[in-house]
């Protein structure tokens, strides 16, 4: 069973299945949130400033997905099923559909459908669905990050950065760069698969900005 309660159900559930099976998930946020869909951030990160609304998050959604009990690891067919209870359940509880895609021994979830920001029910692509290009030529795993985010930000015209992630070791590697262009998320799985990592991406939008983050981090290899 996982039970778990987030702002982000079924970001936190890929990284509780990251960590028990290691398997690579990604994430992607919907685009747009509705405004009853949010809720002012609390906790001691945020920071208090006088007559400043506090910043908005997601509320929080309660996720509890019961699956028959796999092998260790589970077999592409049960993962499959147990993965796609888990988008289904993230249905019904935050009202949001994602489309889960498999890809190179990785497995992708994406918005499909969800309340934009007037709460009307729309069927919308993610933004990793646009189309990207970089240029040629060896540099940092960081550079070609940072000038990936530039041109998903110019390509969708919306804000986009680079948020957390593996610092020393994206600064460290260096990739031979050839021309990559076509889909954002395909030229990013690329960009992971030349870096000799295991890595899997969350892109997160701020319901109050509207601005997204794109965070990496390491996927390590569940224990036997």
């Amino acid at each position: 069973m996982l039970r778990l309660e987030s702002s982000r159900p079924l970001a936190t559930a890929a990284e509780i299945l990251e960590a028990e099976y290691g398997w690579t998930i990604n994430y992607e946020d919907p685009q747009d949130y509705c405004p009853q869909e949010t809720t002012g951030a609390t906790g001691a990160a945020v920071t208090k400033v006088v007559n400043q609304p506090r910043p908005l998050i997601p509320k929080p959604v309660r996720l509890e997905v019961r699956f028959p009990l796999a092998p260790h690891p589970p077999t592409n067919m049960e993962k499959r099923a147990i993965l796609s209870r888990v988008v289904e359940a993230a249905r019904r509880e935050a009202g949001r559909n994602f489309t889960l895609m498999e890809a190179d021994g990785s497995v992708d979830l994406i918005p499909s459908g969800y309340l934009d920001a007037n709460c009307r029910f729309i069927a919308r692509r993610s933004l990793m669905d646009t189309r990207v290009a970089l240029e040629p030529g060896p540099r940092s795993f960081a550079r070609i990050l940072q000038e990936f985010v530039a041109a998903l930000s110019k390509a969708t015209g919306r804000p986009i950065g680079l948020g957390a992630g593996p610092t020393n070791f994206l600064n460290q590697t260096q990739l031979p760069m050839a021309s990559l262009g076509g889909p954002a998320r395909s030229v990013l799985r690329r960009l992971i698969d030349a870096s000799k990592r295991k890595l899997a991406w969350q892109l997160l939008v701020d319901p109050g900005t509207g601005m997204a983050m794109l965070n990496l981090h390491f996927v390590e290899t569940a224990q036997k």
